[in-house]
């Protein structure tokens, strides 16, 4: 069987790119002692989360609270309702304008 030049292209790619992508795997794994992992799981497991937006909900409930006793600004107006409608003028003269 003979190899083309094509086939011998595609391979550098396939392996310049698996090249180029294993070091950036390796770089993403490390290692982690027991401590790190309980560490980690508590500051970002579910149920770390929980409480964080449990938190986070309080604040914004106390903040909802306060809100209430600064001072409020309300602001009234009305706007002059104009018809379109072609209604008669009836003149002093008699006659009538629309």
């Amino acid at each position: 069987m003979k190899l083309t030049s094509k086939f011998w292209a595609a391979m550098c790619v396939a392996i310049a790119t698996t090249s180029l992508s294993a070091p950036s795997i390796a770089f993403a794994q490390q290692t982690v002692t027991l401590q790190q992992a309980i560490e980690m799981a508590q500051r970002q497991g579910p149920q770390a989360r929980a409480a964080f937006a449990q938190r986070e909900a309080a604040r914004q409930h106390d903040r909802a609270f306060n809100a209430r006793l600064l001072p409020q600004l309300s602001l009234g107006g009305s706007f002059p309702q104009y018809s379109r409608a072609i209604s008669a003028v009836p003149q002093p003269d008699g006659t009538t304008l629309y």
